[in-house]
């Protein structure tokens, strides 16, 4: 079983290895370069609140999950004005995450490291306590990460935009609440 910590600033160069690795196949065939890689975490990196989580199978970092603690308003200007709304209608009082991406390494993909990440995310939360509004956002043809957030509480917002990779294919924002009350039963 892969062991899944909190990263450090060691693992940042493997991180983006992966990250690079992973854009090339389904459903994003992209091409980056290591300079594009690095500009993209770094901007991650500078956000409020970045945190990530990474998994290794032995001493090898196969997988990597980061989000971050945005304003409403640092997500409507990045994205789509709507989502400020619907932050400010569903995250009064609550602590606003954004997951920004979850990776796996291309050899690794298929044998639920993704989703496991994403449980101890999601653990780590509930043990904080705290009344949390949790979105991400998801190209519609992406199934593999659809299902596993379906079944870990994810919906659907309704919100959704172009992908800038593919015409024709949507990104729609996803959401999960987390409650006070529903994590002390």
């Amino acid at each position: 079983m892969a062991a899944i910590r909190f990263f450090t600033e060691a693992d940042a160069e493997v991180i983006q290895a992966i990250y690079c690795q992973a854009f090339v196949g389904f459903p994003w065939f992209e091409q980056l370069s290591a300079a594009e890689v690095e500009g993209r975490w770094q901007s991650k990196r500078n956000q409020a609140g970045f945190n990530c989580l990474v998994t290794a199978e032995g001493s090898k970092i196969v997988g990597a999950m980061y989000w971050s603690e945005p304003t409403a308003q640092n997500l409507a200007d990045r994205y789509e004005k709507e989502l400020a709304g619907f932050v400010a209608e569903n995250g009064v009082g609550r602590r606003l995450i954004y997951i920004g991406v979850t990776v796996v390494a291309p050899e690794f993909q298929g044998q639920g490291i993704a989703t496991a990440l994403r449980r101890r995310f999601l653990e780590h939360l509930q043990a904080e306590n705290r009344d949390t509004l949790v979105i991400t956002r998801m190209r519609d043809d992406n199934l593999p990460s659809i299902r596993p957030w379906e079944k870990l509480g994810m919906k659907r917002s309704g919100i959704t935009m172009p992908s800038s990779q593919k015409t024709g294919v949507n990104h729609e924002f996803w959401f999960l609440v987390l409650n006070q009350e529903e994590v002390r039963s």
